[in-house]
Parts: structure tokens; sequence; C-alpha cells
């Protein structure tokens, strides 16, 4: 009788067989491959992108977020869907550049500078996100303008007093609330970012002094040449992030 030498293979073996099987779908690949920019979309925006009837899309959906490829969150009367994890979108980029095919090759050659600079900076419920994002709330803990907590981060005085020589009057918003300075899971980066109040003032002022610029359509961030130059004086931040 042989003996696997390898125990964990066979849970890897099921694993392979079980995402290969939830992207084996041509109408579950293109839902998938229409989120690899980030942005969440509603089942009705991704039923369109794959062409099906929206109850066939929901039939789809509830697939891929029992297997884990999906996130949903409601948001008003829509439910937003986006891919679970930057992991999960490695993945997509990973198999489709598989294909032998020419055409399928200049799609994913296409995709992979925006999902490059989406991954690098962007907005999330308007605070900073992104490499940049979690660099940026790093580089604040190191500082000692942040500190950890239970639950978020907790803004010192020392912070308060950087971010008014930024012009963010701080002292404005509710030190007290429960979302002053939130700990936000960032998905692509799996780490958290500064949000709250704090998080959303911080970034509204980094792009009024043009540190950041808006891409149309979308959430992804430009960080410009003034703003590396700021992060490196302001908070040891390189370029090279």
């Amino acid at each position: 009788m042989s003996i696997d030498p390898n125990p964990a293979f066979p849970a890897a073996r099921h694993e392979v067989a079980r995402i290969g099987a939830l992207l084996g779908d041509s109408s579950r690949a293109a839902m998938l491959l229409a989120l690899l920019d980030g942005d969440p979309r509603s089942a009705g925006a991704l039923a369109r992108a794959a062409r099906i009837t929206p109850q066939t899309a929901s039939t789809h959906l509830a697939k891929l977020v029992e297997g884990g490829l999906l996130t949903v969150k409601q948001e008003g009367r829509d439910r937003l869907f986006r891919l679970a994890s930057g992991r999960v979108a490695d993945t997509l980029v990973a198999v489709a550049s598989l294909s032998p095919t020419p055409a399928v090759t200049r799609q994913r050659l296409a995709l992979e500078p925006v999902r490059r600079a989406f991954r690098r900076a962007r907005l999330c419920h308007h605070h900073l996100a992104g490499e940049v994002g979690v660099a940026v709330t790093e580089a604040l803990l190191q500082r000692g303008f942040l500190r950890r907590r239970q639950r978020g981060f907790a803004l010192t005085s020392a912070g308060q007093a950087w971010m008014e020589t930024l012009g963010i009057a701080v002292h404005e918003a509710r030190p007290n609330a429960s979302d002053f300075a939130t700990a936000c899971p960032d998905w692509t980066e799996e780490r958290s970012h500064l949000g709250g109040c704090v998080g959303e003032a911080l970034t509204s002022r980094l792009l009024e002094l043009g540190w950041f610029k808006k891409i149309p359509r979308g959430r992804t961030l430009r960080l410009t040449a003034h703003g590396a130059v700021g992060l490196a004086k302001e908070l040891g931040i390189g370029d090279d992030r």
C-alpha cells in the first residue's frame, strides 16, 4: 500500500479542484474579471458584464461568495460585490496568463497597469487605502502620531499637532466617537489602514494639497511628484513603495 509522502497534498488537491470549478464557468469568470479593477459592483452590473440574466447572475454570485472568492456588502438598496482579497485578484491574473491565446494575453496586459495603480493608492470610504495608505498608517504609528488600541487607533497629542500643521482641524471632529480613528481592513494589502473621521480628514487634505490626484472613473488615486516629496519629508515614505 502506498502512502502519500505529503499529508497536506490531499487537502491542497481538493482546494485546487474546488477553486477550479468556481473559475471554470465562463459567466462566473466574466463577473470576476469585471471586478479586477477593485471597484465594487451591483449584481445587475455584473449580470450585464457577463451578458446573463439577473436571476442567473444571482445564482453564480451566491456560489462565488460561498466559495470565498467574493464578498458582498449592503449599501443602501444595493448589494455590492467585490473580490474577497488581493490574492484572488493575483490568482485571476495568473490564470489568465496561462492562456496561449494572444487576445487573452493582450487583455491581461491591459488590465495589469490598472490593477497595479488601484493596488498602489485608492479611496476606500473617503480615506486613503492600498500600498500607500497602509504605508502612511504604519509611518504614523512609528512616529507616535497614532497608537493602536483594542478597536482601531487613537490619535495622540503629537499626532493632532502634526495634523494641524498640515491644516487639518482635528479638534473639530468628535474624539470620543466610535468612528473617530478606525482600523479599516485593506483587502489588497491584507493589513489595516487609517479610517474614520481622522482618515477622511487626512485624505481630504492630501487631495487639497495636490499630493494625490483622482483618476477619472473609479476610486484609484495617483501619487503626484509633489506628494512623493511631501510623504518623504513628513513621514519618511520613499517613492519606491
